[in-house]
């Protein structure tokens, strides 16, 4: 756990949940908390998943073999033509995240702890977002500036630093014995 949030969002692989193989009596143990959460998350659901079950996970192990295939799809969350109501949708999601991240940080008590790192991870996130809305030609719409800025407690849009996609940059060759 410590080591995800020392990571502060910078590496995605951290908290997706695609990437990993679960045992099912972390996800018994993790439950409760998953209860909390009111509505469908579409988007963000990841960050979720992934606090609460390193935070009550108690080893790890990597593989140096791995492989996922990502279909992409009109439809997906993660789609680069998405409506305005998905991207209200998936805004308000992301908020929902981070006001349970931090609940389930300050249930624990470590909130303190941790504070500096959950601040970093949930600007990086307003700073995507932000992007996200300079895209998509909606930074000069109030509506949506507005429900972002008061959802993460800024005053006005901040912008990705060079920094922020370090890990998007990483790419390894692929190797199609894996495919065997």
């Amino acid at each position: 756990f410590d080591a995800y949030m020392r990571d502060e969002g910078f590496n995605f692989l951290w908290h997706t949940v695609w990437n990993k193989l679960y045992d099912k009596a972390l996800w018994d143990r993790a439950k409760a908390n998953f209860e909390k959460i009111n509505g469908h998350l579409i988007m963000g659901e990841d960050i979720v998943f992934s606090t609460v079950l390193y935070y009550y996970c108690n080893k790890l192990a990597f593989s140096d073999h791995d492989a996922y295939f990502y279909y992409r799809h009109d439809k997906a969350s993660t789609s680069v033509s998405i409506s305005l109501d998905r991207i209200r949708k998936n805004t308000r999601d992301i908020i929902r995240v981070f006001e349970f991240f931090k609940d389930f940080l300050m249930e624990k008590n470590i909130f303190d702890e941790y504070e500096t790192q959950f601040n970093n991870y949930k600007d990086r996130n307003f700073r995507f977002y932000s992007n996200i809305l300079s895209v998509r030609k909606l930074s000069d719409n109030k509506e949506f500036v507005r429900l972002l800025c008061d959802g993460f407690g800024k005053d006005e849009l901040e912008f990705t630093r060079p920094e922020d996609f370090y890990f998007f940059e990483i790419r390894t060759p692929w190797d199609r014995k894996f495919e065997r």
